[in-house]
C-alpha cells in the first residue's frame, strides 16, 4: 500500500509531493474450538465405587488441536490434556450431586488459565449398593417323606438396601427354574433313585451380577430313602426304647445288635427266620 502527499504549492495535479510505502498482511479470522457435547457412559445415579468415564465432543473450525480439563463441583479433576475424555473412580467421592465440567482451549485465544468454550453435565453418587445375601440353612422337607412324593424348599436372604431379590434353584447342578421373585421350589422326586442330591439356590438383586451369574449361592443336601427304608424306619419307631436298648435283644421281623458293650446300637438289615433258627443276611446300612 503507498500513501501520497501534496501541498497544491509544487507538484502538478496528476503528482505528489511525496509518498509512503507499506505492506500489511490479511490473514482469516481464527476461530475457537466449540464444546458440543459432554457425555457420562453411565446413567445416574451411580454407587459410589463405580468408575465413569466422561467424554467430550469438540470441534475447531479452523482444524486446531484442542486441550481440555475436567471440574468437579468447580474443582479440578484433571489438568489441561488433548485427551477429550476423563476416567473417573468414585471410590472417594461423598455421596451427593456433582456438576461436571469440560473446559476446551486450542491454545491461540484463552490463557491457561481461561478457557474458549466449556460444557457441563450433571450425575448424582449414592452410597454402594450391597448385594444380597443367602440365610441358611436351607428348609426343605418331603411329604410324605422319601422317593416318589413332591418336596419343597425354601430359601431365605436379605438385601441391606431393600432391593427386590430373584431367586433360581438347581438340582445337581441343573438350573430348575428360571429367575423369580419366589424364595420357594417345589418338585416331584418321582423317577428319582434314592439317595443324596445337591441343591443350589443362587440370588442375585440385578443391580450386580448378570441373568447368567449370581450374587450369592448356597447348598443343601436333600437325602431320599426308599420305601423299603421308610418301612424299616417305621417299624424301629415301635420298638420300645428299653427294648432297643437290651443287649442281644431279639425280635421276629429286626435284628438289633449292640457293639462289644456300646451304648449305640446299628440297626442291621431285616433277617428272614424259616425254621424257628434266626438267618443273618448280610448286614447293609439303612438309607437316610
Amino acid at each position: 500500500m503507498r500513501w501520497q502527499a501534496k501541498d497544491g504549492l509544487h507538484a502538478p495535479k496528476a503528482s505528489f509531493d511525496s509518498s509512503l510505502d507499506g505492506t500489511f498482511v490479511l490473514r482469516p479470522t481464527n476461530n475457537n474450538p466449540i464444546v458440543k457435547e459432554l457425555r457420562a457412559d453411565r446413567s445416574s445415579p451411580q454407587a459410589r465405587g463405580g468408575v465413569i468415564t466422561w467424554t467430550a465432543i469438540a470441534v475447531d473450525p479452523d482444524g486446531d488441536e484442542i486441550s481440555y480439563k475436567f471440574l468437579a463441583n468447580d474443582r479440578e479433576a484433571r489438568e489441561w490434556s488433548s485427551s477429550n475424555s476423563w476416567v473417573w473412580d468414585t471410590a472417594s467421592a461423598t455421596p451427593g450431586e456433582y456438576r461436571i465440567k469440560v473446559l476446551a482451549r486450542d491454545g491461540k485465544h484463552a490463557s491457561e488459565d481461561s478457557f474458549d468454550s466449556l460444557k457441563e453435565g450433571a450425575i448424582t453418587i449414592v452410597e454402594s449398593d450391597q448385594p444380597p445375601a443367602l440365610k441358611g440353612p436351607c428348609a426343605g422337607h418331603c411329604q410324605p417323606a422319601g422317593a416318589g412324593h413332591d418336596c419343597s424348599l425354601e430359601a431365605e436372604a436379605q438385601d441391606p438396601e431393600g432391593d427386590k431379590i430373584l431367586y433360581k434353584f438347581q438340582l445337581n447342578g441343573r438350573d430348575m427354574n428360571r429367575w423369580s421373585e419366589s424364595a420357594s421350589w417345589k418338585w416331584s422326586s418321582k423317577d428319582l433313585a434314592a439317595g443324596d442330591y445337591k441343591i443350589r439356590v443362587l440370588v442375585r438383586d440385578g443391580k450386580h451380577a448378570s441373568e447368567d451369574s449370581f450374587d450369592s449361592s448356597m447348598d443343601t443336601v436333600f437325602t431320599l430313602i426308599s420305601e423299603i427304608d421308610q418301612q424299616i424306619d417305621q417299624l424301629m419307631k415301635k420298638r420300645s426304647d428299653k427294648a432297643s436298648k437290651e443287649e442281644n435283644y431279639k425280635s421276629s421281623d429286626i435284628l438289633v445288635a449292640s457293639g462289644n458293650g456300646t451304648k449305640t446300637n446299628t440297626v442291621l438289615g431285616k433277617s428272614n427266620s424259616t425254621t424257628g433258627q434266626e438267618k443273618t443276611v448280610t448286614p447293609r446300612k439303612l438309607g437316610g
